[in-house]
């Protein structure tokens, strides 16, 4: 990524950094990484002669001109990965949450079942954690806290294997839907939702959260 401008190559110049280099460094640490997310500490190694001050301007730097998205403070998505890697999404949840529960609730629970003909333009879980929402360049995620406990969550949510995600068993993503007034419901085909519920009794209930973190 090239990066232009009087003001930005005397800053780099006196930083000790080129941004092009640092882009370069950091495409090479994507290089065999599964997710896109690279703390500052990570940020740390690329950058092994950076000060304090040089790594905080250079983080800024970096962010303004796309090669980063601040996620949260000390948490980025390294765009110079282009793909959304396979475990990208359950990576950014543990990070966001990372004593938390989260399951994958509300629209894309009820997508994934088939329980609503739209698909999300967002993944939406629930957490024992803070409610919070985040964007990213290529997933915006909603965070709802949910009271419920750890033993009812296990016990009605299923383990997607692929994705490395707990998700909401159908009729638990609509209650969730109900609980937190989400206009979802409406959307909700009942005989498509049926049928959702059905396949979870007969093949997900009591087996889904093999491999589920803790449970």
């Amino acid at each position: 990524m090239a990066v232009s401008g009087r003001h930005t190559a005397r800053q780099t110049t006196r930083a000790g950094f080129d941004l092009n280099e640092v882009t370069r460094r950091l495409l090479e640490h994507a290089n065999g990484q599964d997710t896109p997310l690279i703390a500052r500490a990570d940020l740390r190694a690329v950058l092994l002669h950076a000060s304090e001050s040089q790594l905080d301007s250079l983080t800024a730097r970096l962010v303004e001109t796309g090669v980063l998205v601040r996620v949260r403070p000390g948490l980025f998505i390294n765009a110079t990965m282009d793909a959304e890697p396979l475990r990208g999404l359950s990576c950014l949840v543990a990070a966001l949450r990372p004593h938390s529960l989260c399951y994958l609730s509300f629209e894309s629970a009820l997508s994934y079942w088939g329980s609503i003909d739209q698909v999300p333009m967002a993944s939406t879980f629930m957490t024992s954690g803070a409610s919070g929402t985040y964007e990213t360049p290529w997933r915006n995620i909603e965070m709802r806290h949910t009271e419920r406990s750890r033993a009812e969550i296990v016990e009605r949510t299923g383990w997607l294997d692929d994705e490395e995600l707990m998700i909401a068993s159908p009729d638990l993503a609509a209650e969730d839907c109900t609980r937190c007034r989400r206009p979802t419901v409406s959307l909700i085909r009942p005989e498509h939702h049926a049928l959702a519920i059905d396949e979870w009794r007969e093949h997900w209930a009591g087996n889904g959260n093999r491999g589920a973190p803790g449970g």
